[in-house]
């Protein structure tokens, strides 16, 4: 099983594929490493950027945290 949270802007609905994952916004631990994504392609996804933004913020319950940053991440030649 693969979720495939976005695709672009591209909008899916078949009977075993659906872009958007249908419960992308009920996914603290989706969300906060995908807005981390998106804000390097803030000009093209702007009104989504900042709309998941909002659906993480009422999902703090959730207790999801990043143990390493994007910075972090990338692996040192």
């Amino acid at each position: 099983d693969i979720d495939i949270e976005l695709f672009g802007l591209e909008h899916i609905k078949e009977d075993n594929l659906i872009v958007p994952h249908e419960r992308l916004e009920e996914r603290a631990f989706v969300l906060k490493p995908l807005i981390e994504v998106l804000e390097l392609n803030a000009d093209i996804f702007e009104n989504k950027l900042n709309f998941y933004k909002q659906k993480l913020s009422l999902l703090n319950n959730q207790n999801v945290v990043l143990y390493l940053s994007r910075e972090q991440f990338v692996l040192e030649e």
